[in-house]
């Protein structure tokens, strides 16, 4: 099976490891999850680009990697809900895109995110990604 569906366990130790086992090298982390430099921005970079090639599970990790360092990080908030959305964990995006809102309530990219994510957890359906998957990517 790929990493593209493999499940995805909620631990941050696993997903940062994940990282670290992609060539990062070991990944510093602050007592209080604070920033490191400029370390968020190529961690939250490579999970767009790993978001850009289906590869949910390491876009999910570079993303949660880049909010441990800088829990500031409004993007990669919203874009770990986006990989968690296609890892089939509306949960974990709806709780991501929350934390985003709480950092930028009035951020209309986040709020209509959550709106799709609210959807297709009322739906619970099969059919999770069809068109509200498709806006998602187009806007990010």
């Amino acid at each position: 099976m790929s990493r593209k569906k493999e499940s995805l366990g909620t631990s941050l130790e696993t997903l940062l490891t994940l990282a670290r086992e992609d060539n990062l090298g070991e990944l510093p982390v602050s007592e209080e999850g604070g920033s490191q430099g400029a370390l968020p921005e190529p961690l939250y970079r490579k999970g767009l680009g790993y978001l850009k090639q289906g590869d949910y599970l390491l876009a999910a990790a570079h993303f949660l990697a880049a909010v441990h360092l800088d829990p500031g990080n409004l993007k990669a908030w919203n874009n770990l809900a986006v990989a968690y959305f296609y890892l089939d964990r509306p949960q974990e995006a709806r709780l991501a895109l929350e934390k985003a809102l709480e950092l930028d309530p009035d951020n209309s990219m986040a709020r209509e995110n959550l709106a799709l994510v609210c959807q297709a957890l009322s739906r619970q359906g099969p059919d999770k990604k069809t068109q509200g998957g498709q806006k998602w990517e187009e806007r990010n």
